[in-house]
């Protein structure tokens, strides 16, 4: 059993700790299992938003047969997707903690990203992720593999510990940066059982990535413990 008492991050990065990849994803699915047909039906409408979102041009092969306005709707698609995103996939984070935290779920807790000021904070946690992150990929590929593994706790030291974003994004490369490597192979290990759904025709990834995502929840839960406030979120 994993310690859920809160750990000072300052004797986390200095002392270390140890990734246990195998018992992250096992734990993962524990959560996963507690509310199966929430995870699953919330993934399901995520991917149905970024179909729509992306307009017609989703729906056919031929870029002849796609009109201007289809262009239009898929570019304006686009940018509300990049927009919403964040919050959108703080959701699952959300429950997973609640879970956790023997706390009862209902369908709307996938949405809490966009309550008061939380949109504007997940927003721009992705977004400044993801630049850093395709600017470090431009610099050599390296710089941008690092960063892409060191932010991975981000969205839940916001959810779990109330960070801004630039904080979370700070404390979860200092936390990780500790024992990078193992959370890379952590990493590569969910990688994989996302490939595995993707084969099963896709449907696969309705069970995969809701699993992977309680699988970092649990990594969390193990590095650093849980905050003792039942209140999430910034």
């Amino acid at each position: 059993m994993f310690d859920d008492s809160p750990k000072d991050i300052n004797s986390v990065i200095r002392e270390g700790y140890r990734v246990t990849p195998i018992e992250y994803l096992n734990q993962g699915w524990e959560i996963f299992k507690q509310n199966t047909g929430g995870f699953i039906s919330f993934f399901l409408l995520c991917a149905v938003i970024s179909l729509i979102l992306g307009g017609p041009a989703n729906f056919t092969s031929d870029p002849e047969e796609v009109s201007n306005f289809a262009r239009t709707w898929s570019s304006v698609g686009s940018l509300i997707n990049g927009v919403i995103s964040g919050p959108l996939n703080a959701g699952i984070i959300f429950v997973a903690f609640k879970i956790l935290k023997r706390q009862a779920t209902t369908f709307s807790d996938f949405f809490k990203g966009f309550q008061n000021g939380k949109f504007l904070q997940f927003f721009l946690a992705s977004l400044v992720v993801g630049l850093l992150v395709v600017l470090g990929l431009i610099l050599l590929i390296l710089p941008g593999i690092y960063l892409a593994i060191a932010y991975s706790f981000t969205v839940p030291f916001m959810v779990d510990r109330k960070l801004g974003f630039w904080e979370a994004m700070e404390t979860s490369r200092k936390v990780i940066s500790k024992r990078w490597f193992s959370f890379f192979g952590f990493l590569l290990l969910l990688a994989l059982v996302n490939f595995v759904g993707a084969l099963l025709c896709g449907l696969g990834l309705l069970v995969t990535i809701p699993l992977t995502s309680c699988a970092i929840v649990a990594a969390y839960r193990d590095i650093v413990g849980l905050n003792a406030s039942s209140e999430m979120a910034i």
